[in-house]
């Protein structure tokens, strides 16, 4: 997850100027992680077929024995499409196992044929310096599926910061979500075993007074 108004490398012009229902892919390696797009998401959901992949269902998130009996998989999973739903995203799996997944010969090929099948504009992903296994590994796999599917000059890719785990972000971009900042919000709720007491939404109220001294733009009141 990310803050209020997320830094992804990614200019306006991609929200602005593109023709009707051109597809973006968001790209990431667990469920919720796509929080740190949803700001924009709203703001392209009338304008693109957005398309989300999730490589792992976050099995263990919640300690060992949600991960053991599928509990964790299973609630998990529904509060993704719960979320997805809001922005009328497309959400697909890869099945890879939270912990242990790898950018893969045979994973990379599925998310290869995926991407030839589905032929997105524009890809956003996960920043490959990054604390967490998982995130770097979501980032090989994306980008080895592109090279596999010979879409490296035609298919746009950018960056998105995954704010506790990414490491020497700095993005090109400020994309300003103001409008839609209570849209986030409620979507960020939608993953409520990863949102105790509203923990998630205060962490980006703290943090939205950095974001707002960098754009220039978000009203804190």
């Amino acid at each position: 997850m990310n803050r209020f108004l997320m830094a992804v490398v990614l200019a306006m012009v991609l929200i602005s100027s593109s023709s009707a229902k051109d597809k973006v892919l968001f790209f990431v390696a667990h469920p919720d992680e796509n929080i740190a797009c949803a700001g924009t998401m709203f703001l392209m959901k009338d304008i693109f077929d957005i398309h989300v992949m999730v490589m792992t269902h976050g099995e263990r998130g919640l300690g060992v024995e949600g991960f053991k009996d599928g509990s964790t998989k299973a609630r998990r999973t529904k509060e993704e499409q719960a979320a997805c739903d809001m922005v009328g995203a497309t959400l697909h799996w890869l099945d890879e196992v939270d912990g242990d997944s790898y950018a893969h010969r045979d994973v990379c090929r599925r998310v290869a044929a995926f991407l030839q099948e589905l032929k997105p504009r524009a890809i956003i992903g996960m920043w490959p310096l990054d604390y967490h296994c998982d995130h770097v590994m979501s980032y090989a796999c994306i980008t080895k599926a592109i090279g596999i599917a010979g879409m490296r000059d035609v298919v746009e890719f950018y960056f998105m910061e995954q704010a506790y785990d990414s490491r020497t972000f700095i993005p090109t971009y400020y994309v300003d979500v103001t409008e839609v900042m209570e849209q986030k919000r409620e979507f960020i709720r939608k993953h409520v075993c990863q949102n105790p007491d509203d923990v998630m939404c205060r962490m980006e109220m703290m943090d939205a007074e950095m974001r707002a001294q960098l754009c220039g733009t978000y009203n804190m009141l």
